[in-house]
């Protein structure tokens, strides 16, 4: 893995200019719908970023890092964790580098909260052109965590230099990680499908054989013996 400034590059990344805008990945198209099977696709590539004052200087172990990366590995080649301190400038510059450097998902953990310094969707939410709603519903409805109402993480797709990508601010504890990831994981590979102006894929009605009766299929009373 190539690291520049002590940031790990998604695979890719030109060396010599860490900034250099990567091509949009390419798409396997859904198959003619006569086909009832899915094209394998290349794997999503996934950049976590951890957002927290203390552990940027050392005071404080990161859990939530390590744990996203484990867990989002199951959706795809993940990337990271990157350290940065609470900020908008922070948040904001390291999103837009993910960005560029190829992710399609950015999932950040940390500085979601209310304190003076947690400015993880403020540093986000400039770099947001369609906002999703309904995945920030999803991460704070959990009714065996009350405290997760009090979440302000924003999610929504992000373009930087033309390239988009998935964003999602998690909370900064482990449980919050695990919850996040459990709302949204399984809508990842759809979500980045979207994204790239893929299409819907089409219904495949079942063949007439399985719903059409079967001639050998007869009655009770035809296959009864006389009286």
């Amino acid at each position: 893995m190539l690291v520049h400034l002590g940031i790990p590059f998604l695979p890719g990344l030109s060396a010599t200019n860490p900034l250099t805008p990567q091509p949009a990945h390419p798409r396997t198209p859904y198959p003619p719908a006569r086909y009832n099977i899915l094209m394998p696709r290349p794997p999503l590539r996934i950049a976590v970023i951890t957002v927290s004052d203390r552990t940027a200087s050392g005071l404080r172990e990161d859990l939530s890092g390590p744990l996203a990366v484990r867990l989002l590995a199951e959706y795809g080649e993940v990337s990271g964790p990157i350290v940065v301190s609470d900020g908008v400038t922070p948040v904001r510059d390291i999103i837009t580098h993910a960005i560029f450097c190829g992710a399609q998902v950015v999932f950040t953990t940390g500085g979601t909260g209310i304190t003076s310094r947690d400015l993880t969707p403020e540093g986000t939410e400039p770099l947001i052109t369609q906002r999703m709603w309904g995945i920030e519903a999803r991460m704070r409805d959990n009714p065996a965590v009350p405290t997760a109402a009090i979440s302000r993480g924003i999610a929504g797709i992000a373009t930087a230099d033309g390239n988009r990508a998935f964003v999602m601010n998690a909370p900064g504890s482990t449980g919050g990680v695990k919850d996040a990831i459990a709302a949204v994981g399984p809508l990842l590979a759809h979500i980045v499908d979207q994204m790239n102006d893929g299409d819907h894929p089409t219904p495949i009605a079942p063949p007439e054989s399985a719903t059409a009766p079967s001639d050998s299929t007869t009655t009770s009373s035809e296959s009864s013996p006389p009286q």
